[in-house]
């Protein structure tokens, strides 16, 4: 089946919500890739390496998805 007969099945509710979700998750993407582009600026304007920019941001990720983790198990 594809995507298009899919779709035709929902009501119009249901694919707000599609929709919705789609954007939403296309957003979540593009936040990762704006913070890839100003890596360099922000290492400049801080004056460190683009490494310690990277392992910051990196640990804040990771930090965030083993709290995530932990709720999780819970």
């Amino acid at each position: 089946m594809s995507l298009r007969a899919s779709l035709r099945e929902l009501n119009a509710t249901q694919r707000h919500v599609v929709l919705a979700s789609f954007l939403g998750w296309t957003l979540d993407a593009f936040d990762f890739f704006l913070l890839v582009f100003v890596l360099g600026d922000i290492a400049r304007d801080f004056d460190v390496r683009k490494t310690a920019v990277t392992f910051v941001a990196g640990a804040g990720g990771a930090r965030d998805r083993l709290r995530q983790g932990a709720l999780l198990s819970t």
